[in-house]
């Protein structure tokens, strides 16, 4: 278990003397960084820690160069990639372990998506985490720092749980998505009184 936390802990020390504070105009982080950084997450996801080659669909909107060079990234570290267009999701994504959902690709149908099947959706976005509309974000805060967010109530969704120990480390958001809730039937509210 020690040994983890040490990886986690070096991704923290490279991060912040690789990204110089003066240069974090957008909140995303260097690809190869982002990427790294998922990769120890992972470690901490007590659903996926054990699993050696895991499966991550990227879903997009549109074919672009950033969509491309994410591509890449997540296959140079050992990932096993699937591109998958957001407007066609189906039940074939169903045998992915984690969803990496790019700028402008979150559908309600990808978010039922992970909550059926149990897939881990992470993006380079923190507000669509913090808005409960995905679990896991790693991005530059605003003092040009990585910054890991979590919501905790999405990851249950998906059937995730993490460490404490990386808990600790992230900002913990425990709100949920509206449309979370929207299958559940209330006891009187069918209109029987």
């Amino acid at each position: 278990m020690l040994r983890p936390l040490r990886f986690l802990f070096l991704i923290f020390l490279l991060c912040f003397f690789l990204v110089p504070a003066g240069e974090a105009n957008a909140s995303q982080l260097p690809l190869d960084l982002q990427v790294v950084m998922f990769q120890k997450i992972f470690l901490y996801d007590h659903q996926l820690e054990g699993k050696t080659a895991l499966r991550i669909e990227v879903a997009y909107e549109r074919e672009t160069g950033e969509l491309l060079e994410t591509e890449n990234a997540l296959r140079r570290k050992g990932f096993s990639v699937v591109k998958i267009r957001s407007s066609q999701i189906s039940d074939a994504a169903a045998g992915a372990d984690v969803i990496y959902i790019m700028p402008g690709a979150l559908t309600e149908a990808l978010k039922a998506l992970c909550n059926k099947n149990k897939i881990l959706s992470i993006s380079p976005v923190s507000e669509v985490v913090e808005q409960g509309r995905a679990t896991v974000s790693v991005t530059l805060s605003p003092d040009g720092r990585p910054s890991i967010t979590i919501n905790v109530v999405k990851a249950k969704s998906e059937g995730h749980s993490f460490s404490s120990s990386l808990l600790a480390l992230a900002k913990v958001v425990s709100q949920a998505s509206p449309n979370d809730f929207s299958d559940l039937t209330f006891e009187g509210s069918s209109g029987k009184k």
